[in-house]
């Protein structure tokens, strides 16, 4: 799936796939629950030991501190977890903060 749509459509097919992702997630992890097996739900996260709302760093070497010692897995996920919470959508000088990063 592509970070940016081209178009609607595209993005309309972004968010669909994201949603049936998702509701598949939860109810695998709600079944868990109720079987009494938290520890299953815990097994569909990723964590990576930053904050799943990540600024964009204002440098280099501060996106380096956050990623450094991480698996390449963990990388990715830093890119889209600043991307999707720097979007230029969610506020227009995002757009200057992603040019810099």
């Amino acid at each position: 799936m592509a970070i940016a749509a081209s178009d609607a459509q595209d993005r309309v097919e972004q968010l669909i796939i994201l949603t049936e992702r998702l509701t598949e997630l939860v109810a695998r992890s709600a079944q868990s629950f109720e079987e009494g097996r938290p520890q299953d739900a815990a097994a569909d996260l990723e964590d990576w030991g930053f904050p799943f709302a990540l600024q964009a760093p204002a440098t280099w070497e501060a996106f380096e501190a956050v990623v450094a010692g991480k698996p390449a897995a963990a990388l990715s996920a830093a890119v889209r977890r600043i991307r999707a919470t720097t979007a230029v959508s969610l506020a227009p000088e995002n757009r200057r903060k992603l040019q810099v990063f």
